[in-house]
């Protein structure tokens, strides 16, 4: 699907052109990362790419932990290639609903809990929702 639309699209010549190369999300980052060679870095990585070294060697493998707001992806992947990068999946991706607005959720519960359901619908019903309505109430709580 993505092919064809690609080549109706006008961004390939066939649907079985060699240009263009369909990956998972977490794969696409990881390229990304081994592609920047202008991004500031710390520590080993910066002292690699300072010398030209590529981080990433054939045979090394490493995973992808892609948090985003709803889901975690989990990838594993070994490296086949590194002119051009290339990936080969090490293990089966994973991951779940583990993702930052779930943390927020629970977060929410845990101060609910805390200072108690109508000090809470308070607070989120105050046009303040704001730290400062969130310390007095916590204040009050802890007297």
């Amino acid at each position: 699907m993505m092919r064809k639309a690609s080549f109706h699209a006008g961004m390939i010549s066939g649907q079985n052109s060699a240009n263009l190369v369909l990956c998972l999300e977490p794969e696409a980052a990881c390229m990304a990362c081994e592609d920047q060679r202008n991004s500031p870095l710390d520590g080993a990585a910066a002292a690699a790419v300072a010398t030209g070294m590529q981080i990433l060697k054939n045979g090394d493998t490493f995973m992808v932990l892609d948090c985003g707001g709803g889901t975690v992806d989990i990838t594993v992947h070994r490296v086949v290639g590194t002119n051009p990068l290339r990936l080969a999946e090490s293990r089966k991706p994973s991951g779940g609903p583990w993702g930052s607005t779930y943390v927020d959720q629970q977060f929410e519960q845990f101060l609910e809990s805390l200072i108690g359901e109508d000090s809470w619908k308070l607070f989120k019903s105050s046009s303040a929702w704001g730290i400062k309505l969130l310390q007095n109430l916590v204040l009050e709580y802890l007297k």
